[in-house]
């Protein structure tokens, strides 16, 4: 793909003037291209224990331990009673953000330990909030770290604050099921300044799409939404895409600052202009002083006068290259009416010589047409057969022979040939008087012209003449005047030493106000950012039109596995759901396009749901994605007040966890009472108990 890449960005660059192929291809990283695969690893995230213990403000102990299965697990419990906090503090440990769990709440926790699987793999974490941050990864299953068997030896890592804790605890899942920071940019953090940042998203925003808060039930999975999508997907040029995005911003903004750069310094340079113009006439008037106080008074005249004399012999000898090209012009314009002319005559010198061939012809037939022969206009003397005198007396009409004085005959059939010919020749001879004709006006138009162009080279070469001579005169006036300039600095004293300030100041002053007006070099260095923003852009275009291509087909299935779940939860109303090129998602509901945020809040939950259970079937019936295959949900049915819905979701609950059991794992904390007994793998608080 990336020769088809580079000969679209060859094409590209064919217009450019500052950027060529190579350039491009090293602003577009060819040689470092990022490789995706969309095919799942086959990997799954399993939690088996969650435990935690510290103290209330009240003096009440804690003292949480709970066993998770695979398939789906229900918590029931009342609002407020601690379901949400028992999800955070799993947060805590699996992404190393403490400060999750509610302010009011964290300082109760002392001691916090988690066992998961990834695949068949056991690991086990222990984080104390005791005195300060201390968190370690093991490589062993929760009960032998309980137990403490030998624990010291399968350590993976250990942090001694939560930054770093959460720095290689990412590393960690970041490899397992190979997840890579997807980039953007923002504005900096920093104040008093405005610059452009990198920004990078990091596992915790990647455990947002298994970690559903019923504070977000309303929005689809967080600011970044569609870094979080690519990189579940994981299809091809995902990487590089995001790569060449993030360059096209940073330089979009420089290009930006440049040009802001650029408008401040023409309003500060209006300004300084100002006053450079004020000081520079000041300079002006001290000069002319010290020259017309001083002998130097003559000097200046004859500098004025050399100056002048310069630019009028500088003036003159463009003039006269004018000349010399226009009297080549000329020439060559003679030249070729000439050479028309000589053929025009020619062509007439042919054609009168083809009149008179076929003249001489017409009269031999019509001569051949009225006596029989050939020869009557020849002047014969005598007969040569009998030597008598010929007598051309007999009329050449009565048909007898003058040479000998017999009737001539000419059969009819011979006669009718010799008219047709005559005909022919007469037809012939008036088209050649016509060309005749014409040629004729043609050499006389030819003639004209010609007599025109030699008198305008003639009188070119005149004028050449008459620069020639100007020139000439100008260069003996100029060579007087250099005399003169080297005879009066022969004789005047050295310029002074305020006169050198002075004309040193104003040459500063004069650069100045040139370098202002030069802005060449600063333009050239915005076409060129915008023609590296065009190479960028159409890149980007071109990469996600090929990924979108190899990944028509899983987006088509994903989008009609979310549609399958969607009408499961009771939402017949929306019919279709598209997926575009961006990883946008349209859902088609009552025949009306609509983005998840147009959805009523009363369905949007079921629309997010559905969404997170097509990504994971995927992976599982279609090996395709990322997906950890665990999601934790909270509060499910805490803004529906469908019933359709409730039963749908029971029916959904079900055939998950029949179905896929084995291959994922759900953990819902709910209010909803009615969903108790749907499933196995539930645990029920009674009305107004505490989780913890």
């Amino acid at each position: 793909m990336n020769k088809e890449l580079e000969r679209f960005i060859n094409r590209l660059v064919e217009g450019f003037k500052h950027v060529d192929f190579n350039q491009a291809s090293a602003l577009i990283d060819f040689d470092s291209a990022f490789e995706d695969m969309p095919i799942s690893t086959g990997k799954r995230l399993i939690v088996n224990y969650l435990g935690f213990n510290g103290q209330k403000k009240n003096g009440d102990s804690i003292n949480f331990k709970k066993e998770f299965e695979q398939g789906v697990n229900l918590i029931i419990a009342d609002n407020l009673r601690g379901k949400s906090t028992v999800f955070k503090v799993l947060k805590s440990a699996l992404v190393g953000d403490v400060n999750s769990i509610k302010a009011d709440v964290k300082p109760w926790i002392k001691n916090i330990i988690v066992g998961f699987k990834i695949s068949n793999k056991d690991y086990s974490i222990m984080i104390s909030l005791e005195k300060r941050f201390h968190g370690i990864l093991y490589s062993i299953p929760w009960k032998e770290l309980i137990n403490e068997n030998s624990v010291d030896s399968n350590i993976i890592f250990e942090a001694n604050s939560n930054t770093k804790y959460s720095e290689e605890i990412q590393k960690f899942f970041f490899n397992q099921f190979s997840y890579y920071s997807l980039k953007w940019t923002q504005k900096t953090s920093a104040k008093d300044s405005n610059d452009l940042v990198e920004a990078g998203a990091s596992w915790k925003t990647y455990y947002k799409s298994i970690y559903l808060e019923s504070k977000d039930s309303v929005s689809f999975y967080g600011g970044q939404d569609q870094k979080v999508f690519q990189m579940l997907l994981g299809f091809e040029y995902t990487k590089w895409v995001n790569h060449l995005g993030v360059k096209k911003d940073m330089l979009l903004f420089d290009l930006s600052k440049h040009k802001e750069f650029e408008n401040r310094k023409i309003n500060a340079g209006k300004t300084e202009k100002n006053e450079n113009e004020l000081r520079l006439e000041q300079i002006q008037r001290q000069l002319e002083q010290i020259k017309n106080s001083s002998p130097m008074q003559e000097l200046s005249r004859l500098q004025n006068d050399y100056n002048r004399m310069i630019r009028k012999l500088n003036h003159t000898n463009t003039e006269t290259l004018k000349t010399s090209q226009e009297l080549q012009r000329a020439i060559k314009k003679q030249a070729e009416l000439s050479r028309k002319l000589e053929e025009y005559e020619n062509e007439e010198r042919r054609i009168r010589k083809e009149i008179i061939k076929n003249d001489r012809l017409l009269n031999d037939l019509l001569e051949y047409i009225e006596i029989g022969q050939f020869f009557s206009n020849l002047d014969i003397k005598c007969c040569p057969s009998c030597n008598h005198e010929v007598n051309n007396h007999y009329s050449e009409i009565d048909g007898t022979c003058p040479l000998c004085h017999e009737q001539v005959k000419i059969d009819d059939d011979n006669r009718q040939v010799y008219i047709l010919k005559i005909d022919e020749l007469k037809t012939l001879l008036k088209k050649l008087d016509e060309e005749i004709r014409l040629i004729k006006g043609k050499i006389q138009e030819i003639t004209d012209s010609l007599k025109q162009a030699n008198r305008e080279v003639e009188g070119i070469r005149n004028q050449l003449k008459l620069q020639g001579k100007n020139e000439e005169e100008m260069e003996t006036e100029l060579s007087n005047i250099v005399s003169n300039i080297d005879l009066v600095r022969q004789n005047s004293s050295d310029i002074s030493e305020e006169e050198k300030k002075l004309i040193a100041e104003r040459a500063v002053l004069l650069y100045k106000r040139d370098s202002a007006s030069d802005s060449s070099n600063e333009q050239i260095t915005l076409e060129k950012m915008e023609e590296e923003l065009k190479v960028l852009n159409s890149a980007i275009e071109f990469l996600d039109q090929k990924r979108y291509e190899k990944s028509k087909s899983i987006l088509d299935t994903l989008a009609s596995l979310m549609l399958t779940e969607i009408h499961e939860f009771g939402l017949e109303s929306i019919t279709d759901i598209k997926i575009d090129n961006k990883f946008t998602i349209t859902y088609i509901q009552n025949d009306v396009s609509m983005r998840f945020d147009d959805i009523a809040e009363g369905e949007q939950l079921r629309v997010k749901l559905a969404f997170y259970l097509g990504l994971i079937q995927l992976d599982i019936d279609k090996s395709f994605g990322r997906h950890t295959r665990f999601l934790i949900i909270d509060s499910p049915n805490k803004e529906e007040g469908d019933s359709k819905y409730l039963e749908g979701l029971k029916d959904v609950l079900i055939n998950i966890n029949d179905r896929y059991g084995e291959n994922l794992q759900i953990i819902i904390g709910t209010a909803t009472r009615e969903l108790e007994n749907v499933l196995k793998n539930q645990t029920i608080y009674s009305k107004g108990d505490y989780v913890f």
